[in-house]
């Protein structure tokens, strides 16, 4: 698979320029991600770069509606565990354990999450703030 850069899918989706991309890419530094950095200097919004995200992953992106999350789902990973990775179970359909996440899934996250659960993982990209607000609202 090739993916696109991030850099690559904000200026094609016209959130930012060429230019701008130069410029960030010349300052950024090296422990900041590209992401952060482009927040940081006020071109784009937390929603910009999540839905690049999204789009670079191939993730759906948003928060579930308040009647897709069920109660007794989020109990179903540990609460320490559901905050390490910033992920809230909220549904379970045709055999998969749907999760909502401020994060992009990698092997790690998904390894730990497979010791609760052997249903399939399907994994909505949601923003930081969304995710605080679903962790205030489900998460002991």
């Amino acid at each position: 698979m090739n993916r696109k850069r991030l850099g690559e899918i904000l200026v094609s989706e016209d959130w930012i320029t060429e230019e701008q991309l130069a410029v960030a890419l010349a300052t950024k530094p090296l422990s900041r991600r590209l992401g952060e950095h482009l927040r940081a200097m006020g071109l784009i919004t937390e929603v910009d770069l999540y839905t690049a995200l999204a789009l670079q992953n191939d993730l759906p992106i948003g928060k579930p509606e308040p009647s897709s999350v069920s109660l007794a789902v989020t109990r179903t990973l540990p609460a320490a565990l559901a905050k390490k990775w910033c992920v809230l179970p909220f549904r379970i359909a045709a055999g998969e354990l749907y999760l909502a996440g401020a994060e992009i899934p990698g092997e790690q996250m998904q390894e730990e999450i497979r010791q609760f659960s052997s249903l399939g993982i399907r994994f909505r990209l949601v923003t930081p703030t969304d995710f605080e607000e679903l962790a205030a609202q489900y998460l002991p």
